[in-house]
């Protein structure tokens, strides 16, 4: 994966801008590690971490909100025995990540306005990306896997290969729960 991502036209075209996208997944691989290390070991520092650094990365890039949910989520479905303790911690430390996102959002709301990325008589929720469709999931994944301008062979051929590693990388997974959280992270 770490050749593929090194020969991809769209991230060697990224890799030129100076932007946040590599914060953003520098805070993601750290707060999916706290997150699992609490899991295991149940260690209240792990869960500090985990709260720190999602609310950075939530400020960082406002699409951490979906890792954030899918973190979430991967807590409930692979912890179903976990005690009220734990529950109770988890809670807590959600919640006060939910109210910072919130005045984050009541923050940059008005300067979405200001800069005209949003009219102050539209809605806010136009700014979130919209609903993808099966056509802009398969142009997405065209440009990240050979990039903008390959022709409909190389982009059948790269359709075809990537998949078929992908499923082969799924079916040799024999941790569920790691399975489970890089299908949700994914998703």
């Amino acid at each position: 994966s770490a050749f593929l991502l090194a020969i991809s036209p769209l991230h060697i075209y990224y890799a030129q801008e100076a932007r946040m996208y590599s914060l953003h997944v520098l805070l993601v691989l750290f707060s999916v590690y706290c997150l699992v290390k609490y899991l295991t070991v149940r260690k209240t520092c792990f869960l500090l971490g985990y709260g720190v650094l999602s609310i950075v990365n939530i400020y960082t890039h406002y699409i951490a909100l979906y890792i954030w949910l899918a973190l979430n989520a991967f807590f409930f479905i692979a912890n179903r025995n976990f005690d009220k303790a734990t529950r109770n911690r988890w809670l807590v430390v959600n919640i006060l990540i939910f109210i910072l996102f919130l005045l984050y959002l009541f923050y940059l709301l008005p300067k979405i306005a200001i800069m005209g990325v949003v009219s102050s008589d539209s809605c806010w929720w136009k700014f979130w990306p919209p609903f993808p469709t099966p056509k802009s999931l398969f142009v997405t994944f065209k440009n990240f896997s050979i990039g903008y301008n390959a022709n409909r062979i190389a982009c059948l051929s790269a359709t075809f290969l990537f998949f078929f590693l992908f499923v082969r990388g799924v079916a040799k997974r024999s941790n569920q729960r790691g399975l489970t959280l890089s299908l949700l992270c994914l998703f």
